[in-house]
């Protein structure tokens, strides 16, 4: 018997499984509305103003929901439709988040109308009181929008509950056909894919020599070469007289492919002359080299020269965003330059690198204030290069990050203290001793043209009679260069001292002794004199004749040499002697005697 009760308890266990299992049906939309209120705004979430929101220009749809607990599950889908005559606006996918948790995941499916399909996700398994806020953008379809004025703008769920949004102000003018027409827009699955189309004489008239260049005026996008197509159509007025709509549209890309000319971000077509009765259109897609940001703008520019008439248009698309995106460029980086004692330093120019395609945002300058500032800026990671110190300062060599985590959302600043020191030179000191060297020698660091020592150092052999003065004031408070120079301080008696050289190179001390030396010879003659006889001074060791002397009765054959250095350069004491010049026939001449006693 409590075998029997154990094989069955097994079994309900099982069933109660299964049936609890059973009892969760698989995914399925959920009919209820959840959607508690919505307005609209523009796409920086500002009241729409103007009586005229325009066809096909992108407004924001924003909505507060509510899930109720565990009715929804991971997998349920929450369908709402649109009215009529609109389209969905870039991007049709995107994400509700609460924090860093996906919620939902949110898709624009277009049609008319259009629907947007709510997928939930398991954070509604995990989570109790589940409620937020998310965002979409839509645009007025003209070709499918049958009214003018206020129109509404609803959410309608399955269960047949209606929120109102508010409505968009349409009330188009009537248009006239244009030569020339440009609009670009982010791809809605890949927001580094944009696509332009230009539309090329609407009036339908002939064209004389005409030649259509287009060019991309952001860095870090180029053509998608292998885009590009050239359709002839037929413009014709839409009946609301608000749209003008291509018609009757043929692929001629062929015709143009020998005229046209595409460079990664120029490109020409000679469209040369053609006859009244139709026009032309240009698709194209641009790749951007990096991930963009929501908000982020790209710029393009067009002309079309026509029988001797140019026509111009400028146009900026911009990255649109949806659920929990960024504002686009709203944000702003400033700077507070200080000196190492905090005060603030005027001057300093920085560069702001976006990191993510090194592309230069913009550049800030400091003021008296020390403070500078550069706004319209995508929340992103930045470098800001300094290309110019604040004079009389180093400047820096590496750069100050900006993360994008640094960006308040409070005010959307994101503020950086960057501090540098003075620049500073070193000047260096030599000691050059003409004859014997000192024990040491005190030289003194001056600023040229005045009297006071900056700093004194005692020159020693040990340390080779050199020093260096470091980290010295390159320039003074007022911008100029200091120049700076060294004397020697008591110089030793019997010398002189020459100061050489420059801060760039090094200053060199010469101390020179200036001792001198008498070196006297006396004619002696062995036999009969002579009228005269000459005699010259050289070092020993050296051919070179220092001075000549004639010696004579007259002069008691005496003379004494001019008096001559004691040492050479080295220090080492120079050894004088005499020689006879041209001794007479018949005699020889002996030396005798020594510098000190005469020769």
């Amino acid at each position: 018997m409590k075998k029997f009760l154990n094989i069955f308890l097994v079994f309900a266990m099982i069933f109660s499984m299964i049936f609890q299992y059973s009892g969760r049906a698989s995914a399925a939309e959920y009919p209820n509305n959840v959607i508690t209120g919505a307005n609209i705004t523009d796409l920086s979430n500002q009241p729409i103003t103007g009586n005229n929101i325009g066809a096909w220009r992108p407004f924001r749809v924003n909505a507060t929901y509510s899930l109720p607990n565990n009715a929804v599950h991971n997998g349920d889908k929450t369908i709402l439709t649109l009215p009529v005559g609109f389209a969905p606006a870039a991007p049709f996918t995107f994400d509700v988040k609460a924090g860093d948790e996906v919620v939902a995941k949110g898709k624009l499916i277009d049609g008319s109308p259009v629907k947007l399909e709510l997928t939930y996700t398991n954070y509604v398994d995990t989570h109790s009181g589940v409620s937020g806020t998310f965002f979409f953008n839509l645009q007025i379809n003209s070709h499918t929008q049958p009214n003018t004025g206020n129109i509404p703008v609803t959410l309608t769920a399955q269960d047949g509950h209606v929120t109102n949004a508010g409505t968009v102000p349409f009330n188009p003018p009537t248009v006239a056909p244009q030569h020339l027409l440009k609009g670009g827009w982010m791809d809605s699955k890949d927001k580094s894919i944009g696509h332009y189309k230009i539309s090329i004489n609407q009036e339908n008239k002939a064209m004389v020599g005409a030649t259509l260049v287009d060019e991309l005026k952001s860095p870090g996008v180029k053509y998608d070469k292998g885009s590009f197509t050239v359709s002839e159509v037929k413009w014709v007025v839409n009946p609301t007289q608000t749209d003008i709509i291509a018609t009757e549209e043929v692929d001629v890309t062929s015709q143009f492919q020998s005229k046209m000319n595409i460079e990664d971000t120029r490109f020409t077509i000679a469209i040369g002359s053609r006859q009244a009765g139709k026009g032309l259109l240009v698709r194209y897609k641009t790749k951007i080299s990096y991930e963009p940001v929501v908000g982020e703008e790209f710029k393009n520019s067009v002309e079309l020269a026509d029988n001797g008439q140019v026509t111009n248009r400028d146009l900026t698309y911009k990255i649109l965003g949806a659920g929990g995106s960024s504002a686009g460029y709203v944000y702003k980086i400033k700077v507070n330059k200080t000196n190492e004692n905090g005060g603030p330093l005027a001057g300093a120019k920085f560069s702001v690198v976006r990191d993510r395609n090194d592309i230069e945002a913009g550049t800030i300058t400091t003021g008296p204030d020390g403070k500078g500032e550069l706004g319209n800026l995508v929340k992103d990671k930045y470098r800001l290069v300094e290309v110019t110190a604040p004079q009389g300062y180093k400047k820096l060599t590496e750069p100050t990050i900006v993360e994008e985590s640094d960006f308040s959302e409070t005010d959307r600043t994101a503020s950086k203290t960057i501090t540098n020191v003075l620049e500073t030179v070193d000047v260096t000191v030599t000691k050059a001793w003409v004859g014997p060297a000192k024990d040491s020698a005190t030289v003194e660091l001056k600023k040229e043209g005045e009297n006071n020592a900056l700093q004194t150092y005692d020159l020693k052999p040990g340390e080779n009679w050199t020093h260096k003065f470091t980290n010295l004031r390159k320039y003074e408070p007022n911008g100029t260069l200091i120049k700076y120079t060294v004397k020697e301080k008591n110089i030793p008696q019997g010398y002189t001292s020459v100061v050489t050289g420059s801060v760039e190179n090094g200053f060199t001390i010469t101390n020179t002794n200036n001792e001198k030396v008498n070196v006297s010879v006396t004619k002696a003659w062995v036999g009969p004199k002579k009228a005269s006889a000459k005699v010259v001074l050289k070092k020993v060791g050296d051919s070179a004749i220092i001075e000549e002397k004639v010696l004579n009765e007259a002069g008691s054959w005496t003379a004494t040499f001019t008096p001559q250095p004691k040492y050479e350069a080295n220090g080492t004491e120079i050894k004088y002697m005499v020689e006879e010049k041209d001794i007479p026939s018949g005699y020889t001449s002996d030396l005798a005697g020594t510098m000190a006693s005469g020769f």
